[in-house]
């Protein structure tokens, strides 16, 4: 089974005395099947693994077109329909990715991967709640399967707005795969939501700990010190999310509200100036 990385994460500036804030890590993206070409008639299973290994170059139209032979060979390969569809998310080709995964529900209902993909590709075309049920028939069929429970908190959280749904899944997500800094990250985020911020730090800082590389949770955690009023702790935090990521405009946004509540009204300034050039929601 390969599982593929984590998207670019939504986020958002936090202004002051905001009391939730929607940041969060977005979902795990769509699994890949592999099957032995044993499984398969031979020739529909060498285009299957043909596909799969375009796959892993990044050749994704090469791939595309081997499973498209390896179904007009056998029109029953449930996985194939699957790892076609999960290619077609990555290309934002979401209604062709959704009928490959419909029909390879119709071929096999017993595959969680095809549910928890199905999700995905629901959630990129808003039917927030058919994703979120998708999640969950994923989790039924596969109780241990991380990335389902990742993504139906993600969810809860940013899509509905259900902030405790989102921890009871982040916790399973954690108890499952402790190395798991995406689920800490975004349990974080829903603790800020409810206005837990210690909490939420807390979670952070574990996050920090397995992964100190990512911008965006040095972000969040200088956000919700922000919110307790520890303002040259999120400085620090803000400076070092910067200093991963100078790209993004959030981040000197809310390094300007610390700078003003520390007296730096020039250093403020600099980064509200910053802030609008890179993003012009902050100007």
């Amino acid at each position: 089974m390969v599982r593929v990385g984590l998207d670019k994460p939504t986020q958002y500036a936090v202004w002051r005395d905001m009391q939730r804030l929607t940041l969060c890590i977005q979902p795990i993206v769509a699994a890949l099947i592999l099957a032995a070409v044993g499984c398969f008639s031979s020739s529909s299973g060498v285009h299957n693994e043909r596909g799969l290994l375009y796959v892993e170059q990044g050749a994704l139209e090469k791939a595309i077109r081997e499973f498209d032979k390896a179904i007009e060979i056998d029109q029953a390969m449930a996985e194939t329909y699957n790892n076609r569809g999960a290619i077609y998310i990555r290309l934002d080709r979401y209604q062709q990715a959704l009928q490959d995964f419909d029909k390879s529900i119709e071929l096999d209902p017993g595959i969680a991967e095809v549910f928890n993909n199905r999700g995905l590709t629901l959630d990129r075309l808003g039917q927030f709640e058919r994703a979120i049920q998708d999640f969950g028939k994923a989790i039924e069929i596969a109780p241990t399967m991380v990335e389902a429970f990742n993504n139906r908190g993600y969810g809860y959280m940013y899509r509905l707005e259900e902030f405790r749904l989102a921890i009871d899944d982040f916790d399973q997500a954690i108890r499952l795969d402790s190395y798991n800094p995406a689920a800490y990250t975004n349990r974080g985020v829903a603790y800020s939501n409810l206005g837990e911020y210690q909490q939420a730090i807390d979670n952070y800082d574990k996050a920090i700990d397995l992964d100190p590389s990512s911008s965006f949770t040095y972000e969040f955690r200088g956000a919700a010190r922000i919110n307790l009023g520890q303002f040259w702790e999120a400085l620090e935090d803000l400076d070092q999310a910067i200093l991963l990521n100078p790209e993004r405009g959030s981040p000197y946004y809310n390094r300007s509200l610390a700078n003003t509540e520390t007296g730096r009204d020039a250093q403020a300034s600099a980064d509200k100036d910053k802030a609008c050039s890179l993003d012009n929601q902050f100007c």
